[in-house]
């Protein structure tokens, strides 16, 4: 039998890992940035809400609401804009790739929906006070 020593151990573990090491990184590290800062934004412009009764329900002479004010037309186009500008750097031309297209997307966005969601519903309905406003316009 053969003996397996701390050397040959950390060597095993460390080729493990070597694909990881070796992989080149394929992203485009300026349109990254630019879809992290669109995210922070669309965050942000949630957060603070549209009007003082919703949100964070700063005021409208806040500098939070004047920020968001300030923003609002960047927003939603900045990160319309770069998602058919990632989605134009792999154009789908044949019907695998489509068909493995979505069955990708499916896995990626469903899952996080799913799990996600089920647990935000359970906690808010067992959460008190989080349920009171009967009011369906308010969605």
């Amino acid at each position: 039998m053969s003996e397996m020593t701390e050397e040959t151990g950390t060597r095993r573990a460390f080729s493990r890992r070597k694909w990881f090491l070796k992989q080149e990184s394929t992203r485009d590290v300026p349109i990254d940035t630019l879809r992290g800062i669109a995210i922070i934004l669309m965050v942000a412009g949630h957060v603070i809400g549209g009007t003082a009764d919703e949100g964070m329900q700063v005021g409208d002479d806040s500098t939070w609401r004047i920020g968001y004010l300030l923003l609002a037309d960047l927003r939603i186009p900045l990160f319309t804009a770069l998602s058919g500008f990632v989605y134009a750097l792999r154009p789908l031309h044949e019907i695998p790739q489509l068909k493995s297209f979505f069955r990708g997307k499916g896995k990626r966005l469903m899952f996080p929906l799913v799990s996600v969601g089920t647990v935000f519903t359970v906690l808010q309905a067992l959460t008190p006070g989080t349920n009171t406003d009967a009011d369906a316009t308010k969605w």
